[in-house]
């Protein structure tokens, strides 16, 4: 059984424990998630990514939910000033209005950090949507509005022979590809809601097999690859949003 299909089995709750799992991941993990899940079901993932909040949307909550969080965290002051580290003045807003009392606090833990490595500053704004996350399960605050897929979703599809398209709800096409006695074989391309390609590679029996290749969103390449069996073979290729290889591994 693939991740999908064991998160499916767990219906709402699995699809949240994959978004807060992905919000609360560095960049590349989420990342890593992401690719694999989307390639399994990219309806659910569409789905997922319809989810996933960042910082910038805490920094927008209602004030009052905003001062829940933070008075009902210990040392959260501390783990607000590295989120903020480095940031533009605008981002102090929503905590003048919903902390006026703890910005004093606040600017004297900003004071004290002189140098913050930039996967420590994504920590806690991880660590800050995690506990968001938690106190709306609680309900303690309202929190961020979950966008949960239809029940249709949480259930495989009946497959077809041959030629096979999986659409998401506006119809846009996700992946193509063919069907043979039930499994994906040959050539698969994975698309973007957007419409862009985000995946090609081939299938045998079910399982990646032979070259892979994963793209970004402007259409370069992101990373290329074999796989043998399911799994990643020999040396594979990544590339930065501006074309440079910055990694090759095996």
């Amino acid at each position: 059984m693939g991740m999908m299909e064991r998160i499916k089995k767990k219906k709402a709750q699995g699809f949240k424990e994959l978004v807060i799992n992905m919000e609360s991941s560095s960049p590349e993990v989420r990342s890593q998630i992401f690719t694999s899940g989307y390639i399994e079901d990219p309806v659910f993932m569409a789905y997922a990514l319809k989810n996933i909040r960042t910082f910038d949307d805490f920094l927008n909550l209602s004030s009052d939910d905003i001062s829940k969080v933070i008075s009902g965290h210990e040392q959260f002051v501390r783990v607000l000033a590295k989120c903020l580290f480095g940031m533009n003045e605008k981002y102090f807003d929503s905590f003048y209005r919903a902390i006026p009392l703890l910005m004093g606090e606040l600017k004297d833990e900003l004071e004290l950090l002189h140098h913050l490595p930039g996967p420590e500053r994504e920590a806690a704004r991880a660590h800050v949507l995690k506990v968001v996350r938690k106190f709306q399960a609680e309900e303690r605050i309202d929190g961020f509005p979950w966008i949960l897929p239809p029940e249709t979703v949480y259930v495989s599809p009946k497959v077809q022979e041959g030629e096979y398209k999986i659409l998401f709800e506006n119809k846009t096409t996700l992946a193509q590809g063919s069907m043979l006695k039930g499994k994906r074989s040959g050539e698969w391309v994975f698309y973007s809601t957007t419409g862009k390609v985000f995946a090609k590679g081939l299938y045998d029996q079910g399982l990646k097999t032979g070259t892979w290749i994963f793209y970004y969103g402007n259409g370069s390449k992101k990373a290329q690859g074999d796989f043998v069996q399911d799994e990643k073979s020999g040396p594979w290729l990544e590339w930065d949003r501006e074309g440079h290889v910055v990694e090759k591994n095996r």
